[in-house]
């Protein structure tokens, strides 16, 4: 079994890598859609199984970003729902703490 997280859907090119997920999908890899969905304003469970709401959530992030409309989760759909992700850096001064920590969201 496979672990996704945030970080893999930073690029067009990252979100190749990522597995197309549809109704009836389960696993880390739609834990990640929801979360990503749930930070884009909807509100869903995170459970990890791609139910009818999760599917519906979809094809209205699809409709509002003029993506095909199939409620199937592909690499342009990965990538549209990672815009306005922040990606965090350590900031380098005396303060900051000298380790860094990773949020892990599966």
């Amino acid at each position: 079994m496979q672990i996704f997280n945030l970080s893999q859907v930073s690029t067009r090119k990252a979100a190749l890598k990522l597995p197309v997920v549809r109704q009836g999908s389960s696993g880390s890899a739609v834990r990640v859609l929801q979360q990503l969905l749930n930070f884009k304003g909807f509100k869903l469970e995170v459970n990890g199984q791609f139910d009818l709401p999760t599917q519906i959530a979809v094809k209205n992030f699809q409709q509002m970003n003029a993506l095909t409309v199939n409620g199937i989760v592909d690499a342009e759909t990965w990538y549209h729902l990672s815009i306005g992700l922040l990606s965090v850096r350590p900031i380098e001064s005396e303060f900051a703490p000298q380790e860094t920590q990773s949020l892990n969201l599966c």
